[in-house]
């Protein structure tokens, strides 16, 4: 009687899959971290509010808030037209960069990527030199030179991002090296505007050059009403936007051809999320100056704590974002009162050493993910 051969199925331990994992290693966080970040950032912001060498009693909090009795107008005054504008400037903008960030780094697949490498505050230098040059030159009217520098540093911005999309758009048209080229491109045409800025700020007169350099420096100085509401409008559509391109973004973790063979039109999405990065990015640096590592580190620590699905990662980067750039502000008034610290600064002191402290941590951890 022939031998038969019994094919028997070799155990396997029971794995997770894809989904299950991250539900059992992230789930608390992502059901969690977004509440409290929001939490932390509305305390922070009302510190923010009552921070300063006036104290304005909580009465006339309540008498300005509800409409009570008794309003000084003085106080009113330092609180509509100083500290609430300030404070509701490093929200959106702190917003704007976390958000933006998360969204470059998913894109690019890079732990590295932030606004900054497709040219953004690169451009938005410039434009703001060129306006400060252009108004001492020409005599224009103080009153008109700010919103000057803004619509120049918006418009140089743009442009630059306009022009490294350009240099990078063959490599973008398809899968491969194009993340390669792009930031390749980003770093050439950043180094070659910085240049022409440095052009400038050695042309200009001292008091023109000390103009220049604390606009790159960072700063939340007060601002119209108007000009918060453009910024907050022009933020929140573009934060939706890539918000809306959150599972995309998912596909692209796994490389662009995996993307492309899952359905994901590749180019599209990439001139998507660049349009909608450079646009949030463009008001944010125009209105704010320069600001570092915000749109670097609080993508960093939303991952680590809520993974690398962006439907969670976005929002928490964000609000994440947006508390830090308020705690910063704080710091920058507080450190050498009263004077008011540029908040760039801030963000480079306390941001690069926390930085380099969650590098070390998530490779010891083995949680780093680029």
């Amino acid at each position: 009687m022939p031998q038969v051969n019994q094919i028997r199925a070799k155990p396997t331990s029971a794995k997770p899959t894809s989904d299950a994992a991250p539900a059992s290693r992230y789930g608390f966080w992502r059901r969690w971290l977004l509440p409290l970040l929001i939490a932390l950032m509305v305390v922070s912001a009302w510190l923010d509010l009552n921070h300063g060498p006036v104290e304005i009693p909580f009465s006339q909090w309540w008498s300005l808030l509800f409409g009570g009795d008794g309003v000084n107008p003085s106080q009113s005054n330092i609180i509509l037209q100083l500290r609430l504008p300030r404070v509701l400037t490093a929200v959106v903008v702190g917003a704007a960069l976390g958000g933006s960030g998360a969204a470059l780094q998913g894109l690019f697949r890079n732990p590295l990527a932030d606004p900054s490498i497709i040219g953004v505050s690169a451009g938005a230098s410039l434009g703001a030199a060129l306006a400060i040059v252009a108004g001492a030159h020409w005599a224009i009217a103080a009153s008109v030179l700010p919103l000057l520098q803004i619509l120049c540093a918006f418009v140089a911005a743009l442009a630059v991002v306009a022009l490294v999309y350009a240099v990078a758009k063959p490599a973008l048209a398809g899968a491969g090296r194009s993340v390669i080229t792009m930031l390749l491109a980003g770093i050439a045409i950043t180094a070659l505007v910085g240049a022409a800025t440095s052009v400038l700020k050695y042309l200009v007169d001292d008091q023109n050059l000390r103009q220049v350099s604390l606009w790159q420096m960072g700063s939340l100085q007060p601002n119209s009403w108007g000009l918060v509401a453009v910024l907050f409008l022009c933020s929140a559509v573009c934060l939706w936007r890539l918000l809306a391109a959150a599972q995309s973004l998912n596909a692209f973790l796994l490389g662009e051809a995996d993307a492309q063979l899952m359905g994901v039109a590749v180019a599209r999405v990439k001139f998507q999320v660049i349009t909608w990065v450079a646009l949030a990015c463009a008001a944010t640096v125009a209105v704010a100056g320069v600001i570092g590592f915000v749109g670097l580190l609080a993508p960093h620590c939303a991952r680590l704590l809520v993974g690398p699905n962006h439907r969670y990662l976005l929002p928490c980067a964000a609000v994440g974002g947006a508390l830090m750039l308020v705690l910063a502000d704080i710091i920058s008034r507080s450190l050498i009162p009263p004077i008011i610290l540029p908040v760039g600064i801030i963000t480079a002191l306390v941001g690069a050493p926390l930085f380099l402290w969650l590098l070390v941590f998530s490779q010891g951890a083995g949680q780093w993910r680029s």
